[in-house]
């Protein structure tokens, strides 16, 4: 069986976490892997398979144990096995030799608790619904990332343009200094990619009615589907004192105005429920989602992630994403609203493409044997390691077109289909795009009665591997 996408978002997850230490040195875990494709084992249990990428490999792997007793962890591969056992918290070095090399990462056994409760009442408040917020806690964790000196010089992190950034930069300069500053900066210089489980975990937290930074009633975690971890509890201390020190309650309280506007245009001008029904149409089998919550906040600029969530027989679709600040002047006001709509768009829609594509990875895999061709990891695709994820950003932006071109005019598509074309091949460095997306509109337009886009897969596929 193919890896899970859970699995597989644990172990991106994971290579961004520090791995834990042990009081003794443990015995290491050795495979000599001839193919590409290694089983995980839990308790005798096959959990999937992880394709072996020498170019993107994990520094630290959490998987999920369901007891307390020792879990024996097996990695497989043709008729070799590399097994231990483990108890949860529990860390152990494994090397894989593969092609010549061996690769070294570290595998740590974590409790499998649910990321969520979802109760009666909140299926009952939330079923069916789409909710935007600009969280409190959440945003204080975006205040620490913006003004932190790493913030401070990546734009394309944190959104500098807005009188809100001025505002943060003012109101917060005194407490650059502060000991959670420095450890964010500290993080990121490390691993950019921290960023993202940092921001998105801080949904999981609350302000209680003493003002104390306290645990969601509902969240164990918001970070990327399948993580065991919240990348925010090491800091929740710091957090703490940093709110109470730089009166961030009262910063948040004064900007509500700002956040309610903003929110307003994912109401009411982003249309999400019609973003969903095209979606849900269009990829019959994916199960359905019973509820949507759009995260944001005014700080973030150009980046986007999504999460899912499933617990108590209720499913979260779980967009974090940016305000998309200003428009093309050259469309119509409904082009416009169409095209700002796409960076949430591009979040949605991996809840669905990403399941189907798990169904071709190896064809995927087959493909994509010439990432240089396809890729220039110097720019956006280094943060879509593995092939499946880099189809999975071709095709995600490749809807957009096809989401576009059924909703704008011909001359609103006609400014905007250009602009994603431009900005995936010559500014984010996806260096086929032209190409696959001309493709997949000529399928999309030729396309039979009753036929979906999960329906072009095989053929979208067999033109990457003719390339």
């Amino acid at each position: 069986m193919p890896i899970t996408a859970p699995l597989r978002r644990a172990m991106l997850l994971a290579a961004m976490l520090p791995s834990l230490a042990m009081a003794q040195e443990p015995q290491v875990m050795r495979l000599e892997a001839t193919t590409a494709e290694v089983g995980i084992e839990i308790d005798g249990n096959l959990l999937g398979n992880w394709q072996l990428d020498p170019n993107s490999y994990p520094r630290d792997i959490a998987l999920p144990v369901e007891k307390a007793e020792p879990s024996t962890i097996c990695f497989l591969n043709e008729t070799q096995r590399a097994c231990a056992d483990f108890i949860p918290n529990q860390s152990r070095p494994l090397e894989i030799a593969f092609k010549g090399a061996r690769i070294a990462t570290v595998i740590r056994a974590q409790r499998n608790t649910p990321p969520a409760v979802f109760d009666a009442a909140y299926q009952a408040a939330y079923r069916g619904k789409t909710v935007v917020e600009v969280p409190e806690v959440y945003e204080l964790v975006n205040i620490a990332i913006a003004i932190s000196p790493f913030g401070q010089g990546d734009r394309d992190m944190v959104y500098h343009d807005s009188p809100y950034y001025a505002a943060v930069q003012t109101h917060f300069a005194p407490f650059v200094d502060h000991p959670l500053i420095k450890r964010v900066d500290a993080m990121l210089r490390q691993d950019r990619m921290d960023y993202f489980s940092f921001k998105m975990n801080g949904y999981a937290f609350v302000f209680d009615a003493e003002g104390r930074i306290v645990r969601s009633p509902v969240y164990d975690r918001t970070g990327f589907a399948g993580s065991l971890d919240n990348a925010v509890l090491p800091y929740l201390e710091d957090l703490q004192d940093f709110a109470n020190v730089s009166s961030f309650r009262a910063f948040y309280r004064e900007h509500q105005d700002l956040y309610k506007k903003q929110i307003r245009f994912f109401d009411h001008e982003a249309q999400v429920a019609r973003i969903s029904s095209w979606l849900g149409e269009r990829f019959p089998s994916v199960k359905p989602y019973d509820g949507v919550k759009i995260v944001f906040s005014p700080l973030v600029a150009y980046n986007q992630s999504l999460t899912t969530l499933e617990a108590n027989g209720y499913r979260e679709l779980q967009p974090h994403v940016n305000y998309p600040y200003g428009a093309n002047r050259g469309l119509t006001p409904q082009g416009a609203a169409i095209e700002r709509s796409a960076i949430l768009f591009t979040e949605m829609n991996h809840g669905f493409i990403n399941p189907v594509a798990e169904k071709y990875r190896e064809q995927i895999a087959k493909a994509l044997t010439d990432r240089p061709a396809w890729a220039d990891d110097t720019k956006a695709p280094g943060n879509y390691p593995g092939a499946e994820a880099l189809f999975d950003e071709y095709m995600n932006w490749a809807l957009v077109s096809l989401y576009y071109r059924d909703l704008m005019t011909d001359q609103d598509f006609a400014i905007s289909h250009a602009a994603v074309v431009d900005n995936m091949q010559n500014g984010r460095g996806f260096l086929r795009f032209a190409a696959f997306d001309a493709e997949l509109l000529r399928l999309y337009a030729a396309r039979k009665p009753g036929q979906t886009i999960e329906d072009l897969y095989p053929a979208m596929l067999d033109w990457v591997a003719a390339q």
